[in-house]
């Protein structure tokens, strides 16, 4: 029975899907509005202004692979708001101000952007959230929460790596409007972000690896995450191309 199971959930995430009307003016304002997930309470960082990405698509694409070797590597302030702001920040557009770099069904955003900052040069040890509409990280968690992340990681690659991205699922953003589909919805909004950020750091010369191998519930506790509202789902690591001599 145990190996029918991905199929039956697939079948169920399907037909519990409502029938959202194609003209978006009879939709309800809670299918409308994007919630922006904010630590008013924290310390706030500011994020340098972000490079420009010049390096050529397909190349990015050509050459991007992933990479569990991080020993010796760093990452400083400004290539982490290059890789926020391109890879899963606001897009600069008039009149698409809220909307961000990669798509979200139905435009909810439900999957939030957290760092886990081991050795960031510029950014003490400890955990943050990525606030998109300020370009800023937010203070939510100290060194012993940073530590108590990673040792829930079942890669060993992940002690050693610099920076790690986390992705969370806000499951009661999506599934308002769309039941049970919404967990289809927002696994492949954060497949989305996955690649964009591969792809940034490629041009950035980075190395990076994604993956969704820890133990759960004590990653969620890391980041107090703990209503069962909001679950970790998956995550890169990312550090310099050339370690750095000792």
């Amino acid at each position: 029975m145990r190996k029918y199971l991905l199929s039956f959930f697939h079948e169920k995430s399907w037909g519990n899907r409502p029938n959202v009307p194609q003209d978006s003016s009879l939709w309800p304002e809670a299918w409308k509005k994007i919630h922006y997930k904010t630590y008013p309470r924290t310390p706030v960082v500011a994020l340098p202004d972000p490079t420009e990405v010049t390096v050529n698509l397909g190349t990015s694409l050509h050459n991007r692979r992933s990479s569990r070797d991080f020993r010796n590597t760093v990452l400083n302030l400004k290539q982490l708001s290059a890789l926020l702001a391109h890879a899963c920040g606001l897009q600069k557009i008039p009149d698409r101000e809220n909307h961000r770099t990669y798509p979200s069904g139905g435009g909810l955003y439900p999957v939030e952007i957290y760092v886990s900052s081991g050795d960031v040069q510029g950014l003490a040890r400890g955990l943050y959230h990525y606030a998109h509409q300020t370009h800023t990280l937010e203070h939510i968690g100290q060194e012993h929460h940073q530590k108590q992340f990673v040792d829930a990681m079942t890669y060993e690659f992940t002690k050693d790596a610099p920076c790690t991205i986390v992705l969370s699922a806000r499951w009661g953003i999506s599934s308002p409007k769309y039941g049970d589909f919404a967990y289809r919805i927002i696994m492949m909004e954060a497949g989305h972000i996955s690649e964009n950020l591969q792809l940034v750091a490629e041009s950035l010369g980075l190395r990076y690896c994604s993956f969704a191998g820890f133990k759960q519930k004590q990653a969620n506790e890391s980041f107090d995450l703990t209503s069962r509202s909001e679950d970790i789902i998956y995550c890169t690591s990312i550090g310099t191309s050339q370690q750095v001599v000792q």
